[in-house]
């Protein structure tokens, strides 16, 4: 594996050592792992959270550079400040045009957004009866290209499951392979 800030090469472990690892950690500290979510401010605990701007952040993050989605982001929040500012959306289309106003890639590669958008949306004010759950979260994994890694991590911080242990990308590859 290769750090890609610095280009330096390591030997990674494997997935029996890091669950090793972890379980040692576990057993030595077990409320020590989770400072992340038990030591937050009150604003920032996970029974704060704005569920909704999580998701929408996390839905589109994956085809928008970082800038982009920063900008974009900030627009389309104060424009829609709640997941309720969707409710009139009546088509993919009309996602598409809400998502292209505010400066969101939705054509080619960028269809993938409009299509979590619209999944969303639709699920939340139907068969999710305006409620986002861990059953709910799960069915994700079905739809919209949304991987493993990404119902963790909105398992994690969208729900505040201590059960879950978000991991990046190069560990969470670790894991799956070794």
């Amino acid at each position: 594996m290769t750090n890609r800030t610095t280009g330096t090469k390591f030997a990674s472990p494997s997935k029996k050592e890091l669950l090793e690892t972890y379980r040692q950690l576990y057993k030595t500290h077990p409320h020590d792992l989770l400072l992340l979510e038990t030591q937050l401010p009150v604003g920032l605990r996970p029974e704060s959270r704005d569920k909704y701007r999580i998701i929408i952040a996390m839905i589109l993050s994956d085809r928008t550079w970082d800038y982009t989605l920063l900008m974009s982001l900030g627009k389309l929040f104060d424009e829609c400040p709640n997941i309720n500012s969707f409710k009139d959306l009546r088509s993919w289309n009309d996602a598409k045009d809400l998502l292209k106003k505010y400066g969101f890639q939705v054509d080619g590669p960028g269809e993938l957004n409009v299509d979590r958008v619209w999944y969303l949306i639709t699920s939340y004010f139907g068969k999710w009866n305006q409620t986002i759950s861990p059953e709910n979260i799960e069915t994700l994994n079905t739809k919209c290209g949304y991987g493993p890694q990404s119902i963790r991590t909105l398992n994690t911080y969208v729900l505040g499951r201590p059960d879950f242990l978000p991991l990046n990308a190069e560990a969470f590859e670790v894991l799956e392979t070794r």
